[in-house]
């Protein structure tokens, strides 16, 4: 039997997160990693969105990461991206984070 190539399958991250320049604020109860929900646009692009639960601080990150808990680490090949400017909260509350780029088209057929 010839070989014709290989399958090599690309994971999207299913979680999204936040860090401070002191890290992620995983044990705090107010703080919540957010889970992504992706869809694909009429264009073919796919985007994601998700709301994460922040306790007080300056945020300056996100990261993305293979589940909700201390234990799932963060997504390989998917780097923490720094925001464009601090997010600050004096209190607890959530960031939407909306649209979540994927790189990833999907072309679409006129039917």
């Amino acid at each position: 039997m010839a070989n014709h190539g290989e399958l090599t399958p690309h994971v999207w991250p299913p979680y999204v997160g936040l860090s401070t320049i002191e890290g992620e604020p995983i044990d705090d109860p107010n703080y919540g990693r957010g889970l992504i929900s992706w869809r694909t646009e009429p264009d073919g692009s796919i985007l994601g969105s998700a709301r994460i639960l922040a306790p007080k601080g300056i945020y300056t990150h996100v990261v993305f990461y293979s589940g909700p808990r201390k234990e799932h680490p963060p997504m390989p090949g998917h780097d923490p991206q720094q925001v464009p400017h601090p997010v600050v909260f004096d209190r607890p509350g959530t960031i939407e984070i909306n649209p979540i780029r994927n790189g990833e088209y999907l072309p679409r057929q006129g039917w």
